[in-house]
């Protein structure tokens, strides 16, 4: 039979903090999840509670990954390709402060925009391997972490060096190991 896409939904209160934070997990990638479809295929979205949005997908119409930053007014959209994540398990993280907005694959930066224009809050879930109303990644997630901080790059790449799961801090405002 035909099976409904799964949407993993984390609440944003208490969570994320729309001034500065840091999503990262690690994801299955194959080429369902670097298929081109017309679809975003989100792999973290946040949507903003007055409008507006970040979100890490991969393009609907090109082989690379997109992130956007949208204020429900003006948008920021870079990209990085998607050769940098042949079939396996990388590690995503996506940070944002007032300065920048990152995304680092396997412990590499690999998308920056200076100045993001971010949303003023978030909604009452973000999504996990979905852009609900435009895509569903339909892969695996595993060992997210949440943290109320955007880490320095250093330490992100520290964590995935280690190749231990992720650690728990003072700044962890949710881990699910998916076990």
């Amino acid at each position: 039979g035909t099976r409904q896409p799964e949407v993993i939904t984390v609440p944003t209160a208490g969570v994320l903090n729309p001034q500065e934070g840091e999503i990262s997990g690690w994801v299955y990638v194959n080429s369902t999840v670097r298929r081109q479809d017309g679809k975003y295929n989100g792999v973290f979205y946040i949507p903003g509670s007055l409008g507006g949005y970040i979100l890490l997908s991969h393009e609907p119409a090109g082989a690379y990954w997109r992130l956007t930053v949208f204020d429900g007014t003006t948008s920021e959209i870079k990209n990085c390709p998607d050769s940098l994540t042949p079939d396996g398990w990388h590690m995503f993280t996506l940070k944002w402060n007032a300065a920048e907005a990152v995304v680092l694959i396997d412990g590499v930066r690999r998308v920056t925009i200076a100045n993001p224009p971010l949303p003023s809050g978030f909604a009452a879930n973000m999504y996990l391997g979905a852009w609900p109303s435009n895509g569903y990644l339909n892969t695996l997630i595993d060992d997210l972490r949440i943290s109320n901080i955007a880490r320095s790059d250093a330490e992100i790449a520290e964590a995935y060096a280690s190749g231990q799961p992720l650690p728990v801090d003072e700044y962890t405002t949710y881990k699910v190991p998916f076990d």
